[in-house]
């Protein structure tokens, strides 16, 4: 249940904080790229950090998924009468 509240917590309110973010992070990368010169592999690493921001919205559904599957296999189990000794 922890978890679940966590990642709704994230969701809704901590996501947004890394959006702003990563939009100042964007505009001193276009600031640097113009006077300095960046390697590839710095390039990369720095599109790593946007591509992951993008995959996000689909880690949020996948984690919905998951949750309601996980549901109602415990709600199922409830249902499961007891073996009587």
């Amino acid at each position: 249940m922890e978890l679940i509240e966590y990642v709704e917590k994230v969701e809704s309110e901590t996501i947004y904080t890394l959006e702003r973010r990563l939009v100042e992070a964007r505009t001193t990368l276009a600031f640097l790229v113009e006077y300095v010169s960046i390697s590839p592999a710095e390039m990369r690493s720095n599109a790593d950090t946007f591509e992951w921001f993008n995959r996000m919205q689909d880690i949020f559904d996948e984690h919905r998924a998951i949750v309601a599957d996980k549901q109602i296999q415990f709600q199922d189990a409830l249902k499961v009468p007891f073996l009587s000794l």
